[in-house]
């Protein structure tokens, strides 16, 4: 099962990750990380459910220990206790999709943004630029 939890991120997007959900839960969105890592295996699983276009991806790498390091995380809106997967909620009621704006505030801490990619876009990924 795909991991959860920060600490098997990279140190740079440990630091980065309460920074946007902090910043998201001021404006009034509540997110939640459902996967930071994930095995090779989980990742190509991923790949034949179309969830993503990638074999080897940023949320597979590891340290030179082989600990987990991945570079990306995936999250979802949450309101009263459950995903809202819809591009559309706008659970702030501010008039913008919250999935918009927690990606703009992963990119002001300098993460690139899933839905911004041009092929298949990725509205609940955040990760390192270029990763």
């Amino acid at each position: 099962m795909a991991s959860r939890n920060p600490k098997d991120c990279c140190q740079a997007l440990q630091e980065i990750i309460p920074k946007v959900i902090a910043d998201a839960k001021a404006i009034g969105i509540i997110i939640v990380i459902y996967c930071t890592w994930r095995s090779l295996k989980e990742q190509m699983d991923a790949v034949k459910a179309g969830l993503s276009k990638r074999k080897f991806g940023a949320h597979n790498y590891v340290d030179d220990n082989n600990k987990p390091a991945s570079e990306a995380f995936d999250f979802y809106i949450d309101k009263f206790g459950k995903p809202l997967w819809s591009t559309a909620s706008d659970t702030n009621q501010d008039g913008h999709p919250d999935y918009i704006q927690v990606g703009e505030i992963g990119k002001k801490y300098g993460l690139e943004y899933g839905g911004d990619w041009e092929t298949f876009k990725d509205f609940d990924h955040l990760q390192i630029k270029g990763a």
